[in-house]
């Protein structure tokens, strides 16, 4: 895709340190992305919906006699250079980057529901999965893959993380009847993205010394959200309790009470859970003593550690050795042909971005690559955007003979340590973005383990909760609407046709073309918007000027390319009354050229 919309760019130009230059020097202004708008939808095969796309196919050949293959359809733009902050709000608004061309699914129009996904890392809690393929590593860098796989503690400890899946599972459906309840209860505090983030609480297990809080003894689990809710709604504890009890759906299998200090407690209806508790305890014991065993192993053997592991975060740039690495992982599991591993496709992919820095910003933003070491051999390169709020994954790679480590998980959860560490010092700092999220593509389906996670409402651009009753509901109906609030979209409506009557692109920057050479950057004033209106040509760039605007709610730090706007009848004298207006000066010809 991307290699196909530099064929049709208006200048190769715009991409050079010149233009960076241009940009990076005027420290008295903002820091102005240049790009190169697509508004026209390019539709592509999909590749993650291939049985459903082929059934789909044959549909459409029986019921309308066509032929069309490609079902993923997506628009965008061609960032000559770009701030990290113009494009993390390009990424909140449902974009994401393949080298320097910067896309967007287009919504209904496309075979699968496409949502970016991200997840807050301060509310992060490690699954028992995610926990055991640390470990795993841990020990790798201890043990051999043979002498792990014979060693009965850690297998004794594998059997054991099997088992507590079902916990899970339990504790993620109570929780998404809780969250339920809550909205229900209190409208109002719904219409605030982040509070669940702010009330902070969980489902855990009941212990023996809690049981008293409940009529019997068969409480399973609990929770204490209502004691955060009480404080934050500045109410009593007790009808805070009462009113989100009355809320909660029925759930099959299980009972809710409220206790007399505030907690609710759920209580299982299956005779045989007291049965399975107590195995769950024993098999809970044991681990206890593997565990124990593991750790003196561990000690022992650290002494005689061969393996040593280091992480380096270096800019985007072009390494043979990472290249090397990259050609070995495509080739082995993803089975592409030798003639589609080029240095150029590799490039232009992983290495060619379009961010830049100011001056006066942190030099920490930007693409960099993290580069994983063991024993100073490179096993993998994780691909990343640094931005303002937030660590953005873009891709990653790994050697193909150690894919029983599942590295891919170990380096999500490595990056997400790493933007907890940064958020200690910068409390902004507090997302990772997974890219996008597809509910019906095993693929992408691992992404949604990382929760508490939120994702994009493709239509609607706000927040939800993946784990959500009604999103799940959304999700498995094909959706592209996740969120819905009637006086919301009202308002959206009333203020998009008051900025059409307002004249939206009285403060959009514009970067001026003549004969495919960069001539400058300019502020597009209201008697410049008329002097392009008055040709076809410039008609045809307002409209695309006005749909980018639309795109990206309005923000004007991007100064979208334009060539030759005026007709080819007409004066040349228009072309330059246009320049002289724009105030174009001499030094930015020259230094362009």
């Amino acid at each position: 895709m991307q290699k196909e919309r530099g064929k049709k760019s208006c200048s190769d130009t715009a991409t050079d340190t010149t233009t960076t230059a241009i940009i990076n020097d005027k420290t008295d202004v903002p820091l102005l992305s240049i790009v190169e708008y697509f508004p026209d939808d390019q539709s592509s095969d999909c590749g993650y919906c291939k049985q459903r796309r082929r059934k789909r196919e044959q549909q459409k050949r029986e019921d309308m006699n066509e032929t069309e293959s490609s079902l993923s359809f997506s628009h965008g733009f061609i960032a000559h250079a770009m701030s990290a902050e113009a494009y993390e709000r390009a990424i909140n608004f449902g974009f994401r980057r393949s080298g320097r061309w910067v896309y967007k699914p287009t919504k209904d129009k496309s075979c699968c529901v496409l949502c970016t996904i991200r997840l807050p890392v301060r509310e992060f809690e490690e699954t028992k999965g995610q926990r055991y393929a640390r470990r795993k590593f841990e020990r790798f860098l201890v043990n051999d893959e043979e002498e792990r796989g014979n060693d009965d503690v850690f297998d004794e400890l594998a059997v054991k993380e099997e088992d507590d899946e079902e916990d899970d599972n339990e504790k993620s459906l109570l929780k998404a009847a809780i969250v339920e309840a809550v909205g229900n209860a209190y409208p109002s505090i719904v219409r605030d993205d982040d509070w669940n983030q702010k009330l902070s609480f969980e489902i855990k297990e009941v212990k023996n010394n809690k049981m008293k809080n409940s009529s019997d003894n068969c409480a399973v689990y609990m929770t204490s959200v209502c004691f955060a809710l009480a404080s934050k709604m500045k109410d009593d504890i007790e009808r805070v309790a009462n009113l989100v009890h009355a809320n909660i759906r029925k759930i099959e299998n299980w009972r809710c009470e409220v206790s007399n200090r505030g907690f609710i407690n759920f209580h299982s209806l299956v005779p045989e859970r007291r049965i399975v508790i107590e195995r769950k305890k024993e098999k809970k014991m044991k681990a206890s003593v593997a565990k124990t065993v593991r750790e003196k192993a561990m000690v022992k053997k650290e002494k005689k550690r061969k393996k040593v592991f280091r992480v380096e975060v270096l800019a985007s740039e072009f390494r043979q050795e990472d290249y090397e690495l990259w050609k070995r992982y495509q080739a082995v599991v993803h089975k592409d042909k030798p003639s589609k591993l080029k240095v150029s496709s590799y490039t232009n992919f992983l290495c060619d971005t379009p961010l830049v820095s100011n001056k006066n910003n942190n030099n920490d933003q930007g693409s960099k690559h993290f580069r994983y070491f063991i024993d100073d051999e490179l096993v993998a390169v994780g691909v990343c955007d640094i931005l303002p709020t937030c660590l953005s994954s873009v891709y990653f790679f790994s050697d193909p003979d150690l894919q029983k480590l599942e590295l891919g998980k170990f380096s999500a959860l490595y990056e997400i340590d790493w933007v907890k560490q940064k958020h200690e010092t910068n409390e902004n700092f507090k997302y990772y973005y997974m890219g996008y999220y597809i509910h019906d593509c095993v693929k992408m389906k691992y992404k949604g383990e990382y929760k508490p996670s939120e994702l994009r409402c493709p239509t609607t651009g706000k927040w939800v909760l993946l784990d959500d009753k009604k999103t799940l509901e959304r999700l498995n109906a094909h959706s592209f609407k996740l969120y819905h609030n009637e006086e919301e979209e009202e308002e959206e409506e009333e203020e998009d046709e008051e900025d059409d009557i307002t004249n939206p692109l009285n403060r959009q920057f514009i970067a001026l073309l003549r004969n495919n050479k960069f001539q400058g950057v300019s502020l597009l004033s209201p008697q410049l918007h008329a002097i392009l209106a008055s040709s076809v040509r410039g008609r045809k760039q307002i409209e695309t000027l006005r749909k980018f605007r639309k795109e990206l709610g309005g923000d004007n730090s991007f100064a979208v390319l334009i060539g030759d706007m005026f007709d080819d009848d007409e004066e040349e004298d228009d072309e330059e009354e246009f320049e002289e207006d724009c105030g174009v000066s001499e030094t930015s010809r020259s230094m362009s050229e």
